[in-house]
């Protein structure tokens, strides 16, 4: 009589997603667990990251770059007008975190995987009633932008997990506004000049355009924010099912065991092989390098044949989020 091994893993929504987009950007990130040091953060991310924070309860305003304090002042107080929930309370558990553990049985290893979610927040009413709310920051919202949420795998797998059907989306859409940075000393000289040849006296009185100040700058967020609240912050409630929640975990369940088994696979292989089971149990996605406008993290190493030398010298190790997969070094 033989006895099947068990092996266990994790995964959320992140790594989940990662692998979806190219399963080389999952081994890097997850199996070696590394990422780009010294790297900046896009200021989406840094404004995303910050509007959830706050409006999460946090009484510490984040460390942010000088241009972006008056964005985030001016989603979160605009946040604040619409529904005014900056208190924390008993019935508001934040960054609630959500597991499930479900067994995959495989005739060669069983998988023991542990789905796991951060909520933004999970909500439980005098009657016992459980809603997650999902914080997203967006340029720009339409009827699409909307339609798109309610068929989003993360909130049917955070739904599920939370054991609700009940969603709400606080969608905060970002100002349309830039800081004006003035003009430079030649632009000013051809303005007056052209002034000045417009003007019967040929003379021009014109003064150099400044850098707009922070204070003016969040004044006209601000009333950006007066004039369109209805319309810029956005509470969307969304009905998950109970097929469409099975079908999401189903769907993230099948490829926990999938990503664990093709890990096994290459960490087992020799030296020589190692290099061919990676490209084929890890192939790069060459139609996500430049996703959301910009260069993939990983391209050095995908370009480079996953040079050593790059890798010791431009990465470092990731800090490991409760709940992400065992990384190639606590599994061997």
């Amino acid at each position: 009589m033989t006895t099947t091994t068990t092996h266990k893993t994790a995964i959320t929504w992140s790594s989940y997603s990662t692998a979806q987009r190219c399963r080389r950007a999952y081994w890097y990130t997850y199996c070696e667990g590394i990422e780009l040091a010294g790297s900046a953060q896009d200021d989406a991310l840094v404004v995303g990251d910050a509007v959830h924070r706050l409006c999460g309860g946090e009484s510490t305003i984040p460390d942010l770059p000088y241009h972006l304090g008056p964005i985030v002042a001016g989603m979160v107080g605009a946040w604040l007008l619409r529904w005014g929930e900056m208190a924390v309370t008993p019935d508001r558990e934040i960054e609630a975190w959500r597991t499930v553990t479900l067994l995959v049985e495989d005739v060669d290893a069983n998988t023991e995987v542990t789905i796991g979610a951060h909520c933004d927040e999970v909500r439980t009413d005098a009657e016992g009633d459980v809603t997650v709310v999902e914080r997203k920051t967006a340029s720009r919202v339409d009827k699409n932008y909307l339609d798109r949420l309610a068929l989003d795998q993360q909130i049917a797998i955070q739904a599920y997990l939370a054991g609700t059907t009940q969603v709400i989306y606080d969608v905060i859409t970002k100002p349309p506004i830039r800081q004006s940075v003035g003009e430079t000393e030649e632009q000013f000289v051809e303005r007056k000049r052209e002034a000045a040849r417009k003007n019967k006296s040929g003379k021009s009185s014109i003064r150099r355009r400044e850098p707009e100040t922070i204070d003016e700058y969040s004044y006209r967020i601000a009333g950006w924010y007066r004039e369109h609240l209805t319309d810029a912050v956005i509470r969307y409630p969304v009905t998950v099912s109970t097929e469409r929640a099975l079908s999401a975990i189903t769907q993230v369940l099948a490829l926990g065991h999938e990503l664990a088994k093709s890990q096994r696979v290459v960490l087992a292989s020799s030296i020589d092989d190692r290099a061919v089971n990676l490209d084929c149990e890890f192939p790069q996605s060459t139609q996500r390098c430049f996703d959301y406008g910009r260069r993939c993290e990983y391209w050095d190493l995908c370009v480079t044949n996953d040079s050593h030398v790059l890798k010791d010298s431009l990465y470092k190790v990731r800090k490991k989020r409760e709940g992400n997969p065992p990384t190639n070094q606590e599994i061997t």
